[in-house]
Formats: structure tokens, C-alpha cells, sequence
């Protein structure tokens, strides 16, 4: 199977030259099923080969051909895989992720299984951080065009909460693209998501990033929070599956913890919410410096009648507005939207 890596990733180098390639890499990165993503971290672990070689030769496909021959070589080696829908496009084998730019600097070339896919790791990443241009979002009739040399990463709507130490971001949505090529925002009113006790009064905002929705049309997000079952209370990475046609909303939580070197070190156990549980969720503010802050947006004891409700936003002032970035980072935000409740 190395050889078949090898290949692949010798023709991934090569189409990394021209903006076309750079672009179709960058986007099925994206696109791939991930492997310890944290966001408080800002880490991304690994990423599943055989859902990266998929999207690879969906987005470049010229080089399908050695595409094609890595996805059946990992069929030939994957003897046994199982997994459940916190992971849908998962096939038994994960490697290294380019956007874990600090280990590939650190030590990476000691553990790589191939000296082909290190060499094009340090090609993407190189391309990478070598764009420091923004994306550009020009605006007619509540459309918005958006353009970059490089390529796009995402194009989001994005929704804040007005806040005296600055602004709390709710959340990010998939932007709609119209037949014309460009994007609109949707008519939002304030609505969000909850988990809530409506006998208590309580409830914890859930602050949900999206990742991307599976073939059977759940949008999946995740979200910060910390889970305290039995008097102890573990940091947890909530993948929340939200069913577009039912309106059924599934969640699954992943704890984890910091090491002292940094590290993300992510538990094997994939949790449910239980009578008894108490949720604090978690939502970044950014304040007048532009400096991320996280901090803690609802707590909720789980009990008989807690249920998410998709409800209005306590009365407030809040943004929303089309964001777009690039593989690198840079991004831009389009004139914001202001809704009061």
C-alpha cells in the first residue's frame, strides 16, 4: 500500500504548482473526515486517508488514476473497521493532517510512513502559509461574489451575540449558493438552538461551529462544553447531528484534556447525555482587541423534560453576515446584518 501512497502523493506534489491543484488539495483536506479536531486547541489530529484520497479524486481529477489505485490498496489491507455515525466517512486508516502545521515542524519526519507523503505535506503546507492575501466578498442586491487567488476553504454565514465585553459568536451556518454563483444570507429572526429545561428555567445556548452533513442529510456541528457526571467534570467536544428533514437532533460528546507540552490527548469513549448530567456549554467572545475569550453560555441539569428547542434568542442585539477563508486562514466578513430582539 506505501507504494500506492507514494505514488499519489508525488502527484499531489506536482499539482500543487498551478492554482487549480492547490485549490482542489486544499478542498478535499477540508472536505475529509477528521480525527481529533479541538477547536479551543485549534487542533486537527489526523484525517481519514481513504475519505481524503475520495475527495482527492473528486476535486483533481487528473491524477484519479493513482487515486484510484490507493483506495483499492486500503480496501485490500483494511481486513476490519467499525464505527459509529460520530464518524461517518471513516474506512480504518488515518494519517497525518496537514493543518497540524506545528508537529509536522517539530518531529513529524521521525514517525512518517512514507518519505513521498512527508515531502508533500511540507509542499502543501509551504503553499500554505505563503498566502497572506484575504479573500475578497463584493456585494450587489444582497448578493455576494466571493473570490480568491488561492481558493476557498469555507464560505459560512456567520451569527454573533452582542455583548458588553465584546462580541460571542453563536455559531456558523452553511452559505447558500445561488445558480447565479453567488451567495445569500437567509432571512434570519434570532432564532438558535437550546438545550432546555423548560420546568426549571434553565438552559444551556448551544455555540455550534458546522463541519459538514452526511449523506443521509444531517448537518453536523460541534460545540464546546464540560460534562459533570458523579461530582466529576470532563472538557468534551460535542458533535451535534441535526436531521434537515425531521428536525431530530442527536448529540455525541468526546472528552479530552491539555497535556503540559500542549498536546490534545482525546479519549476513546464517545459519551451520551444521562438523567443526572449537568452541561455547561462554552462559546468564544472576542472583545475590543480582537483577542478570543472563551467563556461559559448556559448550564443545564439533564433530567425528564429537558429537550433542545430551536427557540428565539434572549432579548439582545445580534449580527449575522457571510464570512469567507482560505486554506490558510486569512478570511473576510461582508457587511454585517444587525437584528434586534
Amino acid at each position: 500500500m506505501i507504494n500506492k501512497l507514494d505514488t499519489l502523493s508525488t502527484d499531489m506534489s506536482n499539482t500543487l504548482t498551478v492554482p487549480e491543484g492547490y485549490s482542489g488539495i486544499g478542498t478535499s483536506i477540508t472536505k475529509s473526515q477528521k480525527f481529533g479536531s479541538e477547536p479551543k486547541a485549534d487542533t486537527k489530529t489526523s484525517i481519514d486517508l481513504k475519505s481524503f484520497v475520495m475527495e482527492v479524486k473528486k476535486q483533481s481529477p487528473d491524477i484519479s488514476s493513482s487515486a484510484d489505485d490507493l483506495i483499492s490498496a486500503i480496501d485490500e489491507f483494511v481486513i476490519y473497521s467499525k464505527h459509529d455515525k460520530t464518524k461517518p466517512n471513516s474506512y480504518g486508516i488515518s494519517i497525518f493532517s496537514p493543518k497540524n502545521v506545528d508537529y509536522y515542524h517539530k518531529n513529524y519526519d521521525t514517525v512518517t510512513v512514507s518519505n513521498e507523503w512527508y515531502s508533500f505535506l511540507g509542499n502543501y503546507i509551504d503553499h500554505t502559509t505563503g498566502d497572506v492575501e484575504n479573500p475578497e466578498i463584493s456585494t450587489t442586491d444582497n448578493q455576494f461574489y466571493v473570490e480568491d487567488d488561492m481558493g476557498l476553504a469555507a464560505v459560512e454565514v456567520i451569527y454573533f451575540m452582542d455583548d458588553p465585553e465584546g462580541l460571542i459568536m453563536l455559531g456558523t451556518d452553511p452559505a447558500d449558493l445561488n445558480k447565479a454563483g453567488y451567495y445569500e444570507l437567509p432571512d434570519w429572526q434570532g432564532e438558535w438552538l437550546y438545550l432546555d429545561d423548560p420546568k426549571t428555567g434553565t438552559y444551556a445556548l448551544m455555540s455550534m461551529t458546522y463541519e459538514g452533513v452526511t449523506e443521509d442529510e444531517e448537518y453536523i456541528y460541534s460545540a464546546e462544553a464540560d460534562l459533570t457526571r458523579g461530582g466529576k467534570t470532563k472538557t468534551v467536544v460535542m458533535d451535534i447531528y441535526w436531521n434537515s428533514v425531521s428536525g431530530e437532533i442527536e448529540t455525541y460528546m468526546i472528552p479530552y484534556e491539555i497535556l503540559d507540552d500542549g498536546e490534545v490527548l482525546f479519549s476513546k469513549k464517545v459519551l451520551t447525555l444521562q438523567t443526572g448530567d449537568i452541561l455547561t456549554t462554552y462559546a468564544t467572545l472576542y472583545d475590543e482587541n480582537d483577542e478570543e475569550w472563551w467563556i461559559d453560555v448556559g448550564e443545564v441539569t439533564i433530567n425528564e423534560n429537558t429537550e433542545y428547542v430551536f427557540d428565539y434568542l434572549p432579548d439582545g442585539t445580534y449580527y449575522y453576515t457571510l464570512y469567507a477563508e482560505d486554506f490558510n486562514g486569512n478570511y473576510v466578513m461582508a457587511e454585517v446584518y444587525e437584528i434586534v430582539i
